[in-house]
């Protein structure tokens, strides 16, 4: 059990707004709410945890539920409703399959099959997900960025899925890629070992061969690895590498200033982190 110095005890005691029913999941610091499961905020005031969705999506379509593991799931919201986006990996041959779900649909179509590829790697394939204004063609797309780590086939690099239609299409080979993949300043932004790079602002293409720039160089091994990518509008980008520390990309990324942080925690490997009040969890 904790003992007390290790908490930090917040005392709500101001309460003129008096019961609050804005909403059910955020109030104000000084008012009263029924609530069930909260948990008080640093700054005053209650906020309720998460709630699962009531809305149920089927495993119809799925190929093979006993060994498709779901890496990603994505929605994809339209005026007409929601759709998704899918990525599975089979446990054994470590295959990825990508999914469609559009809207109003009652199964999962099948878009895209990867190689499974066979040269001792077999759980080595992974892929990230983000969301992407094409400004060529005025519409949302979903990039997934695959890579199967020693592989490093044709087959990874950026894909392109539409919205509205969940039809793959690759943009870019990228040999040593790593999965991470955000959208920041209207741009796509990677890394492929110790370098990241992008697309001009809206465009959907390989990136020009300007567009990048090298995080850390020297220790030639794995540690400068870049794992993760954090991107925190309009101008900020945190870069976590394997080993050797964390950076901070200030300003537009054609030109940023570029500052070293601490060593003391390395990200490792490449995971999804998640942004929170507090900070990035990894």
């Amino acid at each position: 059990m904790p003992v007390n110095d290790h908490l930090t005890w917040v005392e709500v005691k101001d309460f003129t707004k008096g019961l609050w029913n804005g909403q059910d999941f955020l109030m104000p610091a000084d008012a009263f709410q029924t609530m069930q499961d909260c948990y008080p905020r640093m700054n005053g005031g209650l906020r309720a945890f998460f709630k699962p969705s009531t809305s149920v999506l089927t495993t119809s379509g799925i190929g093979d539920t006993t060994n498709e593991r779901i890496i990603w799931i994505a929605p994809g919201t339209q005026s007409t409703g929601t759709g998704y986006i899918m990525l599975t990996k089979h446990i054994t041959t470590g295959q990825l399959k990508g999914y469609w779900w559009d809207i109003g649909a009652v199964t999962w179509t099948l878009k895209k099959t990867f190689t499974a590829h066979g040269d001792g790697y077999a759980n080595g394939a992974t892929a990230n997900v983000c969301t992407y204004h094409d400004n060529v063609n005025g519409r949302n797309v979903w990039i997934v960025s695959t890579t199967h780590n020693k592989s490093d086939g044709t087959e990874d690099g950026w894909w392109l899925i539409p919205f509205t239609t969940g039809v793959w299409a690759q943009i870019n080979t990228t040999a040593f890629l790593v999965p991470d993949v955000v959208q920041y300043q209207a741009r796509i932004v990677g890394s492929s070992l110790n370098t990241i790079w992008w697309t001009d602002p809206g465009a959907i293409a390989t990136p020009a061969a300007a567009n990048f720039l090298t995080i850390q160089s020297g220790n030639n091994d794995v540690r400068d690895i870049v794992v993760n990518i954090i991107p925190y509008s309009p101008s900020q980008l945190l870069v976590a590498t394997a080993g050797s520390g964390w950076f901070v990309l200030d300003g537009d990324i054609t030109d940023p200033v570029v500052r070293e942080m601490g060593k003391d925690h390395n990200a490792g490997l490449s995971q999804k982190m998640v942004v929170t009040e507090n900070g990035v969890i990894f």
